[in-house]
């Protein structure tokens, strides 16, 4: 499905989208998802049996081209897919083309991308907004976000439980080395700003970060948990926990569930967001201190 620059789709509360091998969604104009709390709306691939419930590289995944600009995902789940959700996609990779001015757009609220093969979001010097959101399971970082951009997660929760190269859970870069040719890009991070986010797996580092001192390199952890033997320590991460497990009710393969318990660490840790309100099923935010993560603990 290819929706040209210029025109914007409107898929409505409660649809069921289903792709085939390698279909997919070519944004390079604007896609909106209206899912409701009452009506989520569901992307995943068009195979029903219990054997491919779940499982990864169904379909191609959300790609949104440079440019492409006000894009919302609200109350969706992305599931089964290669890509996951990857901003600013180009059909012929062009590193030095991913300037500050062609960034593309995304608001993502209350949804969940999830059994990803590769990524579940992947952005090479974008905007991108997400609160009250769940990313888990894929078999590369799992929030890829190089070459710069501009970054904010609120109340997000971030699992993998896979990785076939044991990697971070969040790579996170003002630069990238092209590949093929091993050209090295630089590019702004006008800002990565994380408040309230649960980042946990079961390997050594659960973020990676990696700034190049020439261009901007505006990044914070504020509130949240993650795990690193390298236990970061600069002015960046403000009242963290490092190291202690959420505890998840679940991390089962296809049974997860990413509620906290009611002795988790992250229970009243969070910083109060006067604009976020309910978590991501809904629940009421009203304790002077908010929970870490997109659930708030019974």
């Amino acid at each position: 499905m290819i929706i040209p620059n210029g025109v914007t789709l409107t898929i409505p509360a409660g649809a069921r989208v289903h792709f085939t091998t390698n279909a997919g969604i070519l944004c390079a104009g604007t896609l909106k998802v209206k899912g409701t709390l009452q009506d989520s709306v569901l992307f995943r691939g068009i195979r029903l049996t219990k054997e491919y419930q779940h499982a990864a590289g169904q379909w191609l995944g959300l790609l949104f081209l440079r440019n492409s600009k006000n894009n919302e995902l609200l109350f969706t789940t992305v599931d089964e897919s290669i890509f996951g959700l990857w901003m600013g996609f180009q059909p012929d990779t062009k590193f030095g083309d991913a300037t500050d001015g062609t960034r593309s757009e995304i608001v993502i609220k209350n949804s969940v991308i999830k059994n990803s093969y590769y990524w579940a979001i992947r952005s090479f010097n974008n905007t991108i907004y997400a609160e009250n959101s769940l990313f888990f399971t894929c078999t590369e970082n799992l929030c890829q976000l190089a070459l710069g951009g501009d970054y904010e997660f609120n109340h997000c929760t971030f699992y993998n439980g896979y990785s076939k190269l044991n990697k971070s859970l969040l790579a996170l870069s003002n630069q990238l080395i092209d590949p093929n040719t091993n050209a090295l890009y630089k590019q702004h991070l006008t800002k990565a700003n994380f408040t309230n986010c649960v980042w946990s797996s079961e390997y050594k580092e659960t973020i990676q970060v990696q700034m190049s001192g020439t261009v901007d390199s505006n990044y914070n952890f504020t509130n949240c948990l993650y795990r690193s033997d390298s236990s970061f320590t600069t002015n960046r991460f403000v009242n963290c926990i490092i190291n202690n497990k959420p505890q998840f009710v679940s991390v089962s393969s296809d049974r997860e569930d990413f509620q906290l318990k009611s002795t988790s660490p992250c229970k009243d840790a969070g910083l109060r967001i006067n604009t976020i309100l309910t978590d991501i099923k809904g629940n009421q935010r009203l304790d002077p201190k908010v929970d870490i993560g997109a659930y708030e603990a019974p």
